[in-house]
């Protein structure tokens, strides 16, 4: 009996070890199919070329290269490209995420500790410190002491700043507490301090690189920073061109842009037209093109040579301020008419927008509202439900009851190289205000001087303006609403703007804050602050063998070059 209870045994023991063998084969088989698999695939898909060179033309280029100082704040291609911000935001939800700070310390509701990230270095190999951080918020306030004489004393003087809003002006005290700390009280809480200051609107510099050479040296001859990309040169009527930082602190597989580029050399070339620009795809010189009118892909969309993508403009939201400010109360003897809410009403109701949506854009945009929809607490149906319309009767009745029975004559100012679809859109504009009695003169200048202009606050009329897509809606309203912003033309100290701006800025609940938002929104908006006019689209254009991934929360621009990937042919 126990011999044949043992026989037994031995023979499941026999099975289970047969068994297991033919498991082993069979993985063994299944392991090698998966890997004949992977190489199959490996082989359809093209791989990403890290040595390529990689060409985007884009319509104008600013000569300056000092990403803090007025004017050359609009070389956005050299600010993304040779410095970084504070923070950056994530692909799919735009939240703030690390980049050379950490997300904030907050001690209390008005003291905050900043963390530099450990391991950053400037593009000469120096650490980026705390010293660093607060030296920024201390040029864009125009706060910093240095170079106090000789040839580049051109700051505080003759330098101005473009970041005035973000810098130390925002704190009650402030300190470098070791070369990775900074701490930061602010005179009341402060809810959208992260979000603005480390936001992309200031690109940080290094102190001693600065206080080395001066102003007038960074801003004219050479550019260095912590970005993706080493600048290489420059020539403003021609282009320029960058290397990969191969120091770069972020991965190119990590979360968020800008990251280590899939390319190593990357060329800047100048084509003020877009037709130009096609041309230059078309004929292989050029990799990607992006902020093109939508118009002018329209016939390359089913070219296989080629691929034709849309998005929201870099600047999505478009509107004209009124310029209401005490030094144009009066022009000539003649008080501003903009200062009358039913003038205000009557330019917002002379425009079709639906017109210009379905004739000169893809059709698929919709009405200005104010900021950009994507921002922190937008509340856009309620400001779809107040939607000012197009009746150019009532706006006739309007201008008469304001005591302009005959209209009246204001300039109109844009800018025309900022964004190919300003000039072309304007004129439709101009006829709408004009079938009222609202007759404009066109006053056109280049971006190197028009944002100058607007922040003097001393010429009448109208100005052509946009906003950002960043989440963090400081960015705009600190800018461009309360009446200290820097961009503030139109101010009305009589409403509640101002009261619910301040409010909704020292809401540290996210709920509180965002329906503080949300009615400060609608107040501006049904106080026809602006003339806000449409959305407005634009098109990214590649050649056949570049890829350029993006988060849902991101567009493809400046931001986003480092995540361009040419694949090799």
């Amino acid at each position: 009996m126990q011999q044949e209870q043992a026989e037994q045994q031995a023979e499941q023991q026999a099975q289970q070890v047969e068994q297991q063998e033919q498991q082993a084969e069979q993985g063994t088989v299944e392991a090698i199919e998966r890997e004949e698999a992977e190489q199959d695939v490996e082989a359809a898909e093209p791989e990403v070329d890290l040595d390529a060179h990689v060409r985007v033309a884009i319509g104008r280029y600013t000569a300056g290269l000092d990403p803090q100082r007025s004017g050359s704040q609009t070389n956005y291609v050299n600010g993304a490209c040779t410095f970084d911000s504070g923070m950056s935001n994530h692909p799919e939800t735009a939240a703030l995420e690390p980049n050379l700070v950490q997300l904030p310390e907050i001690v209390d509701p008005t003291n905050v500790i900043f963390h530099v990230t450990s391991g950053v270095v400037f593009h000469d190999g120096s650490p980026y410190t705390a010293h660093d951080l607060a030296f920024n918020f201390e040029r864009v306030s125009s706060a910093a002491e240095y170079h106090q004489g000789g040839e580049t004393s051109d700051h505080p003087n003759e330098w101005a700043s473009a970041r005035q809003a973000f810098g130390t002006d925002n704190f009650a005290s402030y300190s470098v507490i070791d070369d990775l700390t900074m701490a930061v009280e602010t005179p009341a809480p402060n809810a959208s301090l992260a979000g603005s200051i480390m936001s992309g609107a200031v690109r940080h510099v290094s102190k001693n690189f600065v206080e080395e050479h001066g102003d007038a040296y960074v801003d004219a001859v050479f550019a260095m920073g912590t970005g993706p990309f080493r600048f290489v040169d420059s020539d403003p009527d021609v282009g320029a061109n960058w290397t990969r930082n191969d120091d770069y602190h972020k991965p190119r597989d990590g979360l968020t842009n800008p990251r280590l580029p899939w390319y190593k050399d990357f060329e800047v070339q100048i084509r003020p037209e877009p037709l130009a620009q096609i041309a230059g795809i078309e004929a292989g010189e050029i990799d990607a093109i992006y902020n093109l009118p939508t118009d002018v892909v329209e016939p390359y969309r089913d070219n296989p040579n080629f691929k034709v993508l849309y998005q929201p403009s870099g600047q999505p939201t478009h509107y004209i301020m009124f310029n209401t400010h005490d030094s144009v109360a009066e022009v000539d003897g003649v008080a501003n008419p903009f200062l009358d809410i039913r003038v205000r009403e009557a330019a917002n109701l002379a425009i079709n927008r639906q017109e210009i949506i379905d004739g000169l854009l893809t059709g698929s945009e919709g009405p200005a509202f104010g900021p950009y929809r994507g921002t922190i607490g937008y509340p856009g149906e309620a400001l779809e439900s107040r939607y000012h319309g197009y009746d150019p009767e009532r706006a006739k009745a309007l201008l008469e009851e304001a005591g302009y029975p005959d209209g009246l004559d204001v300039d109109l100012h844009i800018v025309t190289d900022f964004q190919p679809i300003v000039p072309i859109m304007a004129l439709p504009v101009q006829e709408y205000l004009e079938a009222v009695g609202i007759r404009t003169t066109i006053k056109e200048y280049l971006s190197s001087e028009y944002f100058r202009t607007v922040r003097t606050f001393e010429l009448p009329g109208m100005f052509w303006f946009f906003t950002n897509t960043i989440a963090e809606p400081e960015t705009v309203i600190g800018s461009g609403v309360t009446e200290s912003g820097f961009y503030a033309v139109s101010v009305y100290p009589e409403t509640e703007i101002e009261e619910l701006y301040q409010a909704q800025n020292q809401a540290l609940d996210p709920a509180e804050r965002a329906r503080l938002l949300a009615e400060l929104y609608i107040t501006f908006y049904d106080n026809y602050s602006w003339l806000f006019l449409t959305e407005v689209s634009a098109a990214t254009m590649t050649a056949a063998n570049v890829n350029w991934p993006v988060g849902s929360a991101e567009l493809r621009g400046e931001g986003t070059l480092s995540a361009i990937q040419k694949l090799k042919t």
